[in-house]
């Protein structure tokens, strides 16, 4: 992968900023390439982002890219979502990914430049919006969490609501806040093993016709959605980009989600 966050463009910039160093990068400067498909919000810890999911996300396109020479990723750092990139200028990139983490740390962290750049990219321009877990929450207007309603002015706001966690799946207020669940795959009712650890769903009632549901949980009654693709969004509650025990089950879960990226990127935007 190229690099994740380019802690190289940290100390290009410390040097430049002691010595005249010519024909260098900027610290500023957009490392989005040419041929990058693919970017994600490659956050520090108390950005929203720590370093377990994040690692799971970052190991899950280390393993994509090296099988698919055309998923080519660039992870941004908040810096570069609020600034120095416009992903909507370029003409290529097709997937934005927000990774599980904290949602309210992450919306604090990217701002209201960051949330304006990510919005347009997706409503106004030719993008497509991945978002798991705090991902998920990260793109509500409002979300249900710990018995409150939270409405924090740098979400994303892409849907209405979502709620969560489901603590009859895990209880994240607790010593074991995720497990492995299984998430019946609605098109051939075919059984997958991802980690829960807190995510959000939506009502199934208030779904659209054209809104896809790709699984649902298998522990939670009313079909509740754990994967679900609506118009340029695909929100998913469960990790299946996770690191798992399960070496077999973990294959698997790659494989479908690198197949299901491609499908949902290369889809003709109406």
């Amino acid at each position: 992968m190229k690099s994740r966050i380019t802690s190289l463009r940290f100390y290009i910039g410390v040097l430049a900023a002691n010595f005249i160093l010519p024909n260098t990068a900027s610290a500023n400067s957009c490392p989005i390439n040419a041929d990058t498909k693919v970017v994600y919000f490659a956050g520090m810890d108390h950005e929203g982002t720590p370093s377990d999911t994040r690692g799971w996300m970052e190991n899950f396109l280390d393993w994509a890219e090296n099988r698919d020479a055309s998923f080519k990723i660039q992870g941004l750092n908040s810096q570069d979502i609020r600034k120095n990139c416009q992903l909507s200028d370029h003409s290529n990139l097709k997937l934005y990914i927000q990774p599980g983490g904290n949602a309210y740390k992450q919306q604090l962290a990217l701002g209201e430049s960051g949330k304006q750049n990510i919005r347009k990219f997706i409503t106004q321009a030719h993008g497509r919006y991945f978002g798991v877990c705090a991902g998920f929450y990260y793109a509500s207007k409002r979300y249900f969490w710990n018995s409150n309603i939270h409405e924090w002015e740098n979400l994303a706001g892409f849907i209405p609501f979502s709620f969560g966690p489901f603590t009859s799946l895990a209880d994240f207020f607790s010593t074991e806040p995720k497990k492995v669940v299984p998430v019946i795959h609605k098109k051939d009712s075919s059984i997958f093993k991802m980690l829960y650890y807190g995510g959000p769903s939506i009502d199934p009632s208030t779904l659209a016709e054209t809104d896809q549901v790709h699984f649902t949980f298998g522990d939670l009654a009313g079909d509740t959605p754990a994967i679900i693709e609506k118009g340029s969004l695909l929100l998913s509650s469960v990790h299946p980009e996770a690191i798992l025990s399960d070496k077999v089950e973990q294959e698997k879960n790659y494989h479908f989600l690198l197949e299901l990226l491609n499908n949902f990127m290369n889809k003709k935007k109406e």
